[in-house]
């Protein structure tokens, strides 16, 4: 009787304090669901163009609109602070929701140390520095972003306003610019190029690799293909990263990590203004701007490069500078400051 009183009570929120509107949602939700473009360039290791588009489109959403809608009912039926956590402790009791909620905790917290490391990456991408200042601008992040949310939730919500914008800004010029080089023909190949060249300037071996003749990628300026063989004349292992055709499991795994954060939206459930009316507003706007977010900054950059093993962290901003000019470096680089900055404040 006084576990049911209990669980009870987690359903028992007043109405004041259920403060955010559609609009908070949406931005607060773009973080944890997507956050932008910056640091999906290790996808295009994953897998050919078709198969890698076939996936985060058609195969993302059938993971991530599932999960969607069940955040969705389940926030709009027991509104409760702490979303997935309470939900779990309200249908099999405070043991197994004490474990739920453990392993979220740590979760995020592996979650939330990828961002300050990838913004100290595509920091490096653009200037010189040693591995000791990434650590320190990393450090710097963390830093910073601890003393944000310290200040209160009506100054993050404000602040996660002002980031979506800037970090979406960017990535809008680049693909305004970008589209008109998109490639149809390769984006629906289904089947790796034995001409691609490794990130050390060192190409994979390959049976019909040697009609391969060296070309000037127009935007990079870099040879993009080749023969067999290294400058010096050795040959490399077929099995170095990136002569795969398919990597399924790193494929598999970003998709679930880009359509997860979905499930994250229920621990708004206790502050929504109308959760009914706000869940699925929020999901019909989400999961397009999700998609679009996730496909077409590849899209574009895959039609600009065939090169599969340039594609490292900020080679999107190397491609956005080739085809938008010489000061699209500062402002991509810039949004990719900011998107990290916003995931990691979200989680």
């Amino acid at each position: 009787m006084d576990e049911g009183i209990g669980r009870q009570s987690l359903l028992d929120q007043e109405p004041h304090q259920r403060r955010l509107g559609i609009c908070s949602v949406v931005v607060i939700g773009f973080f944890w669901v997507s956050g932008g473009s910056y640091g999906n360039e290790a996808l295009v290791l994953s897998a050919p163009p078709g198969l890698l588009l076939f996936g985060i489109s058609i195969v993302g959403l059938c993971y991530g609109i599932p999960l969607a809608l069940i955040t969705a009912e389940l926030g709009t039926g027991w509104p409760v602070a702490g979303g997935m956590a309470q939900w779990v402790e309200i249908a099999c009791g405070p043991v197994l929701g004490a474990h739920n909620a453990w392993w979220i905790w740590v979760s995020y917290v592996f979650d939330s140390a990828i961002y300050p490391v990838l913004a100290s990456h595509y920091l490096a991408a653009t200037t010189d520095i040693t591995p000791t200042q990434q650590s320190l601008y990393a450090t710097f992040i963390v830093a910073v972003m601890t003393v944000v949310k310290l200040m209160g939730r009506s100054v993050l919500e404000r602040l996660s306003t002002l980031l979506a914008v800037l970090t979406l800004t960017p990535s809008v010029i680049y693909m305004s610019f970008g589209v008109s080089h998109v490639d149809m023909n390769y984006l629906a190949s289904v089947e790796d190029d034995p001409c691609t060249l490794l990130a050390t300037q060192q190409l994979c071996t390959a049976p019909n690799a040697s009609s391969c003749t060296w070309s000037e990628h127009p935007l990079l300026g870099a040879p993009a293909m080749a023969g067999v063989g290294s400058a010096d004349g050795q040959l490399v292992d077929d099995s170095a990263p990136g002569c795969e055709g398919l990597n399924l499991s790193l494929l598999l795994s970003y998709i679930m990590w880009l359509y997860s954060g979905f499930v994250s939206l229920g621990s708004l459930a206790g502050e929504l203004e109308d959760p009914v009316r706000s869940y699925w507003l929020a999901i019909l706007m989400l999961v397009p701007l999700v998609l679009i977010v996730n496909c077409m900054p590849l899209i574009v950059s895959m039609s600009l490069d065939h090169d599969r093993n340039h594609f490292q962290p900020g080679h999107f901003q190397v491609l956005a500078t080739g085809v938008v000019g010489h000061w699209m470096k500062a402002v991509y680089f810039t949004g990719s400051q900011i998107s990290l900055y916003g995931l990691y404040n979200s989680t």
